[in-house]
């Protein structure tokens, strides 16, 4: 019986939809695509995690899971090691190539993609990383950089039609083999007073930031009270990649074309 070939997306600290390089240049590939997020025990475990920030996550992947619904299709969600991940994936499909954005995190992150690249390397999978913020590993000074960063800032975005994903689902069988640890119910437990993740709340907070709370920002940046309007409050959108930098630059371009001062 012949293997399925397909394309990977590991989603890391981008969890949108749109404005995706590494999901447009998959589905371009021609190959089923496989979109997949992974909770890595040694990360959660880490002390710069908190579970506020899992919430977020797990808030963010539930939003891109009712917008792939309509689509028969959803986020493959794994609570494991990454390279664990990966190693049973490929005994049971011919994996084209991965595609993902190039994640600034910390040490745990880059020593882990060292790992994950070595273990494609070795079965030729290509990995393809795309570049989503200003961070450039490797440089030695600045020299060009703000020149490169909005260079990069105004570059049209490549839409992203959904309806031409050829999205495919782990059957109930591949999970039921692969032993992982279930998600933990504080994480789907909303907090009233924290932000709910999304890429579509992210556009919320956006646009209302952009359309009426910009008008405070000089006057309430500084007050911690008023601040908590007066700002944009895009912060976890951004960290966690709901939003991209991108988007929101031109976001506020557009506004400042129309008349609208942004600061």
């Amino acid at each position: 019986m012949s293997v399925q070939k397909i394309s990977i997306v590991w989603l890391k600290r981008d969890l949108r939809l749109h404005d995706h390089p590494p999901l447009w240049h998959a589905i371009h590939a021609g190959y089923p695509v496989l979109i997949l997020y992974i909770f890595e025990p040694s990360l959660i475990s880490a002390p710069q995690s908190d579970d506020r920030h899992w919430r977020f996550v797990w808030e963010s992947l539930q939003d891109l899971t009712l917008q792939l619904q309509s689509f028969q299709a959803s986020i493959e969600i794994f609570h494991a090691e990454a390279l664990d991940v990966f190693e049973k994936i490929t005994q049971d499909f011919q994996v084209q190539a991965v595609y993902s954005h190039l994640e600034t995190g910390i040490g745990i992150t880059f020593e882990r993609d060292k790992r994950v690249s070595k273990f494609l390397k070795e079965r030729n999978i290509d990995w393809f990383e795309f570049s989503q913020q200003g961070v450039q590993r490797g440089r030695k000074n600045r020299k060009g950089w703000r020149e490169n960063w909005f260079a990069y800032a105004k570059t049209p975005i490549q839409e992203i039609s959904l309806n031409k994903i050829q999205l495919i689902s782990l059957s109930k069988e591949f999970h039921s083999k692969f032993h992982q640890k279930p998600i933990p119910e504080s994480w789907k437990t909303p907090v009233k007073d924290m932000q709910k993740g999304g890429e579509r709340m992210g556009w919320r907070y956006l646009k209302s930031f952009l359309d009426d709370r910009v008008k405070n920002y000089n006057w309430h940046i500084s007050k911690p009270e008023l601040s908590r309007t007066g700002c944009s409050r895009l912060s976890p959108y951004l960290a966690w990649g709901c939003l991209s930098i991108r988007q929101v630059f031109q976001a506020s371009e557009n506004k400042k074309e129309e008349g609208k001062s942004i600061r």
